[in-house]
């Protein structure tokens, strides 16, 4: 049983970098699509090599979210265990529930938000007790992710079942190239959180010891 806050150096890094790998695929799938959007309608018409290419990357994207979930999970369940452990007043979601309302539909529209919004302003250096880590300003970057993200989650559905046109397959580019931008948004926005958190606990417990 831990008797105090533990280290989230190594879930952090480990979280950061499959984020990373995130962000440089989405990037290639975005530039890809948007080469073929630029051949469309040519003489030519569209390259079907890259249409491969962005059917392979999109195969490659299935894994590596659900294995960048995991860390993220096991990331933020450690360091909102290190607040409890740290006797950290006033908390609202324990461990277990920061990590339990991802799964729960309509209320993980908002409540992961508000754990990871409560997880910063918790983790705060300067904010001993209740009273102080309440009145933390500067999680605007955590609305910021979480609304960017929900928006990457919704992007393809204005994306066509079916490419049967030439329309339909601008479309589908089109969508693509939107949702690929807002997934690196999301996730470059991701890393910050997670190295400030990081960076906040550290200096907060060493502190505290």
């Amino acid at each position: 049983m831990s008797t105090g806050p533990n280290p989230t150096a190594k879930r952090a890094s480990a979280t950061r970098g499959l984020l990373v790998a995130n962000i440089a695929v989405s990037g290639i799938i975005a530039l890809l699509a948007l080469s073929v959007l630029g051949r469309l309608g040519s003489a030519t018409g569209p390259d079907e090599t890259n249409l491969d290419l962005i059917d392979l990357l999109g195969v490659i994207q299935i894994p590596l979210p659900i294995a960048t979930g995991v860390a993220w999970l096991m990331w933020q369940h450690r360091a909102q265990a290190n607040l409890h452990a740290a006797g950290i007043g006033g908390l609202k979601f324990t461990p277990g529930w920061a990590v339990g309302y991802w799964f729960v539909p309509i209320v993980n529209l908002v409540r992961p938000y508000q754990s990871v919004k409560e997880l910063w302003s918790a983790s705060d250096p300067g904010a001993p007790d209740e009273a102080d880590w309440q009145k933390v300003s500067g999680a605007a970057r955590v609305g910021w992710w979480w609304l960017v993200l929900l928006a990457s989650n919704l992007a393809g559905v204005g994306a066509p079942w079916e490419i049967a046109t030439i329309d339909d397959a601008r479309r589908w580019l089109t969508v693509t190239v939107v949702g690929e931008a807002l997934s690196i948004a999301a996730a470059a926005l991701a890393i910050s959180i997670v190295m400030q958190i990081q960076q906040r606990q550290q200096r907060k417990f060493s502190v505290a010891a």
